[in-house]
């Protein structure tokens, strides 16, 4: 004799309701994550120049100290960083991780010169 008939289990899964509410909220947490990542990414890049010019400005200062040179162009081009390079004062060619052109600053008080790198797009290494 054959079993009775057996009354179907109920459907396994997730309601397309459930299924929506989980990928709107993935959706809301990769949108704060992505705005927390970019921020993070602004502000490396920001202590990258930073860092940048205080390396510029110790190479220039033993540049200037081993050479007897002291004067300087304001506009730290290519060439001269090139130069920093070769005379081993940096390892790598330094450059603004946005694009700006960094300056030499000088100022002199009782016959000593204070350099300072300014940034076109970040100011100087002591300015927030």
């Amino acid at each position: 004799m054959k079993a009775p008939f057996k009354a179907a289990s109920p459907k396994k899964g997730f309601t397309l309701i459930e299924i929506m509410i989980v990928i709107a909220i993935i959706g809301i947490l990769m949108t704060m994550g992505t705005a927390y990542y970019q921020r993070a990414k602004a502000q490396a890049l920001i202590k990258a120049c930073k860092k940048n010019m205080f390396t510029l400005e110790g190479a220039i200062t033993q540049h200037s100290l081993n050479a007897g040179n002291e004067n300087y162009s304001e506009n730290i081009t290519d060439a001269f960083v090139n130069e920093l390079v070769s005379a081993g004062y940096i390892k790598d060619p330094i450059k603004c991780p946005f694009g700006g052109t960094y300056k030499l600053e000088t100022k002199s008080m009782n016959n000593i010169k204070e350099r300072t790198v300014r940034c076109s797009i970040h100011g100087t290494r002591h300015e927030p």
